[in-house]
């Protein structure tokens, strides 16, 4: 008896044996094919690159990761980039690396369609990023934008609310305690952006600049939750199994938290729940007692597409999106900037004599600086905000259909000029033809129909709030910090660590 209960066991684990054999076997031999295929069979097979990146898209989860992507990508361009052809970066992805080519392919409509990777629930419920077809984002995009953010209504609506932040953001910074104190001066320019936005968005702030504070730790989760995200786009196991399983229910966002984008989206459904019910308490009185809702979210709520209004995932999906878009993307902006005119005491020489020349002047107003004075009066400052913009843009990767890379395609010296690598803010300002031109390449907000729709809005808030702070302030530079892009989102790490003193 024993010794035949001793031979079922025998033949149980040669059989267990020999199917994980089989199915080792399997997967490997799965496995090779697909290297295989992708390096002699597929339809990307003769374009130039490294044979590892055509056999798997790791490669690029890995550099988002490590936050070398900008510089993994230059280097691919340096060694392959010979004649212009676009480079494969994974077995399904070409990077198009010539300025040129941005206009070809993104004003394209038969290139406006995204990949079916954007219906992963890992990349968030549907919003104009995550709307695949060219028909269905065109209907979106119109419903939610329109005039809305077109400079003309900015500036009518919303410019002298920016300006009460940029005033109650100043004085935060004057504060006795404040004196003498280092701070991560772009963390605070991400509050302030993010402040703006709410506002924008729901009239009244989140209370960013109010409380001097990134409220909930929105933007830290936001920012170093990137690497999740950008190797969820890139690489398909990551987003196929891992955050196909029950740990996406550990890993991703919920609306129940406390803290970061669980937070922010909670909020946001907060504040698109109250203002429902605030509508229906205004329809039973009169007319005249109605608030007047102008803002992002009101505009959301009246939208129509094919005469339907939008549901409340749409309303809630795209109010979050305008945030993490608009919010810590628009303070790195502001970060780098103010980063790149401190670090070069020839360029910050040339900023205080203009600055200084036109208040003399009487051009510019007190105690804020309107977007046209700085656009008018303040060219090099201009210039500057423009050159940073294009030597390390905020979202260096908008995770296209065909991937253009901004570090990339704004390092292209046939469009840029010389050492395009370089902060050199006088080359937007030898003639009116070149600036033009090279505005024509800039990919920093995206191209075409699916240019980002806050663009004009970042580019206020930078023409404004920067020249303020070079004309309040005297910095101490403690430490530059350094660019990093992770997950095709870009920050300074561990930021730019100042000490400012009011100037007289």
């Amino acid at each position: 008896m024993v010794s035949h209960v001793e031979s079922i066991i025998a033949n149980s684990g040669s059989g267990f044996v020999l199917g994980f054999a089989l199915l080792a076997t399997i997967c490997v031999g799965a496995a090779a094919w697909r290297v295989v295929y992708n390096l002699y069979f597929h339809p990307l097979k003769g374009f130039p690159g490294p044979w590892f990146t055509a056999c798997t898209s790791l490669p690029l989860g890995i550099a988002g990761l490590s936050q070398c992507e900008p510089a993994w990508l230059c280097s691919l361009v340096e060694k392959y980039g010979k004649d212009g052809a676009p480079i494969r970066i994974t077995p399904d992805l070409l990077l198009f690396y010539k300025a040129s080519h941005l206009r070809d392919i993104y004003w394209d409509a038969a290139c406006n369609t995204k990949g079916s990777i954007y219906q992963h629930e890992a990349i968030g419920p549907t919003s104009l990023f995550t709307t695949i077809g060219v028909d269905d984002h065109r209907k979106l995009r119109k419903a939610l934008g329109g005039s809305f953010w077109s400079v003309g209504t900015l500036k009518k609506a919303w410019e002298g609310k920016i300006d009460d932040l940029i005033v109650h953001w100043v004085a935060n910074r004057k504060r006795p305690e404040e004196i003498g104190k280092s701070i991560i001066l772009s963390n605070k320019t991400s509050e302030f952006a993010a402040d703006v936005m709410t506002t924008v968005l729901f009239t009244t702030p989140w209370g960013f600049v109010k409380n001097d504070r990134d409220e909930r730790g929105m933007l830290h989760a936001w920012r170093y939750g990137t690497s999740l995200f950008g190797l969820a786009v890139r690489w398909r196991f990551m987003r196929e199994v891992v955050l196909s399983s029950k740990l996406r229910d550990y890993i991703l966002p919920k609306l129940s938290d406390e803290w970061g984008n669980g937070w922010l989206m909670a909020q946001s459904a907060r504040e698109i729940s109250e203002r429902h019910g605030q509508l229906q308490r205004n329809d039973k009185t009169p007319k005249t007692s109605a608030p007047p809702f102008t803002d992002a979210l009101q505009h959301a709520i009246d939208a129509r597409i094919d005469d339907e209004p939008l549901t409340d995932e749409q309303k809630l999906a795209n109010m979050t999106l305008f945030i993490q878009a608009g919010a810590d993307t628009t303070g790195t902006g502001l970060g780098a900037t103010l980063r790149f005119i401190l670090s070069h005491p020839e360029v910050l020489a040339k900023v205080r004599e203009e600055l200084a020349t036109a208040d003399a002047k009487g051009l510019l107003s007190d105690p804020v600086v309107q977007y046209d004075e700085t656009k008018r009066h303040l060219p090099y400052l201009s210039a500057c905000i423009r050159e940073s913009l294009r030597v390390h843009p905020p979202i260096p990767n908008l995770f296209s259909r065909m991937l253009s890379h901004a570090v990339v395609v704004q390092q292209d010296a046939d469009a840029f000029g010389p050492r395009p690598d370089e902060f050199q803010p006088e080359r937007w300002l030898e003639s009116e033809e070149r600036t033009m031109r090279m505005d024509a390449y800039m990919y920093t907000f995206g191209m075409g129909p699916r240019v980002c729709l806050g663009k004009e809005l970042a580019l206020m808030e930078l023409h404004k709030l920067v020249p303020e702070v070079l004309r309040r302030f005297d910095v101490e530079v403690l430490e530059e910090g350094r660019y990093c892009a992770c997950g095709g989102i870009a920050y300074l790490e561990p930021g730019l660590t100042v000490k400012l003193s009011a100037r007289g």
